[in-house]
């Protein structure tokens, strides 16, 4: 497959446009400067680094190789950080039951943290209330 940067710049765009991204926010969560930004949204730069299009691909949260090959969609179901993305990995990796267990300490930390809030707020938990 032949590299297009019209192709590219498109993606780019689309990407751009669903996130409801401006150059400035795009700048901003990349760490590349707007200038640069702006140039290649303009098609001013033909030839980015790859480095500059790994950065805005991030920001955009596309994947590099949907921008340069069109492979895998744009992420719109969720937006994962990176962490987040590997701890996804690794859970993978595990055996149905061993999936249950983690998901058994993540509800059961998710109803303690409920009810530690309810009780900063002055609310009795329903369980400690008097009948």
């Amino acid at each position: 497959m032949v590299f297009s940067f019209a192709v590219l710049l498109s993606r780019l765009q689309e990407a751009k446009a669903f996130k409801k991204m401006r150059i400035e926010d795009i700048s901003k969560k990349s760490n590349v400067p707007i200038g640069t930004i702006s140039k290649i949204f303009a098609g001013i730069t033909t030839d980015p680094k790859i480095g500059t299009l790994i950065a805005i691909a991030d920001a955009l949260d596309v994947n590099i190789d949907y921008l340069i090959y069109g492979k895998n969609e744009i992420n719109t179901d969720a937006t994962f950080s990176e962490k987040e993305s590997n701890l996804i990995k690794k859970y993978r990796q595990l055996t149905a039951e061993q999936q249950g267990a983690i998901e058994n300490s993540i509800n059961y930390y998710i109803e303690a943290n409920k009810k530690a809030k309810s009780e900063e707020n002055g609310e009795r938990p329903l369980n400690d209330a008097a009948v």
